[in-house]
């Protein structure tokens, strides 16, 4: 935080004097796994997942999520291995599975229906119809919809949530898209805690 201007965050700075830091001056110690002791891997990761897929189906939150996992790589305390499985009203079901082995593919999505498989990643969106043959030395046809990344999304992401600062409007992800998304990482690990196949509970509620 040496670089940072105290005045664009004065609680922050101020917190770190009253406990005996000089931010100007000393690096903030953080333990690695504060980020995760927080929510793990499901309020951490999945979360910058389901939104898309709740958007997409129109689905704001599942009706069951069952969770497995376990340390086997990490001294600290949330799991850095689950695996969690959603059924949503609309008859369909998510799979997550997340580990902290390697960062090989940076994650990603596939909607897999009767007609096709949409895969949707930070680079790509792609379509491969169902029926078609494969291209040479793919285990996937051509894709029928292609629309590749022209540069890191998080720049587009930033820029509508300033606009909208400015604006008022409405961002392309709403606070209830984000509430939602985060609920239903917590579901995951609320099943996990339970050990067992939790059903939807009208007590969780909705965003205010």
């Amino acid at each position: 935080m040496r670089s940072i201007d105290p005045a664009l965050f004065p609680n922050v700075f101020g917190a770190l004097r009253d406990a005996g830091l000089d931010p100007s001056k000393q690096l903030v110690p953080v333990a690695p796994a504060a980020h995760y002791t927080m929510g793990g891997i499901l309020t951490d990761l999945l979360t910058h997942w389901i939104d898309v897929i709740q958007w997409y189906t129109r689905q704001p939150r599942p009706k069951t999520a069952t969770s497995t996992g376990d340390l086997y790589l990490m001294n600290w305390q949330c799991l850095d291995t689950i695996t969690t499985v959603y059924e949503y009203p609309q008859k369909f079901m998510v799979s997550f599975a997340g580990a902290l082995s390697d960062g090989i593919d940076d994650g990603g999505i596939v909607f897999r229906g009767t007609n096709g498989a949409l895969k949707v990643n930070r680079t790509r969106l792609a379509f491969y119809p169902q029926g078609q043959r494969w291209q040479p030395g793919t285990q996937h046809p051509k894709p029928e919809i292609l629309a590749e990344s022209l540069h890191d999304g998080t720049i587009d992401h930033i820029q509508n949530f300033l606009d909208c600062v400015r604006t008022r409007k409405t961002p392309n992800a709403s606070v209830e898209d984000g509430f939602q998304a985060a609920r239903t990482s917590w579901i995951g690990n609320l099943a996990l805690k339970a050990g067992k196949k939790l059903p939807w509970n009208p007590a969780w509620g909705e965003g205010v």
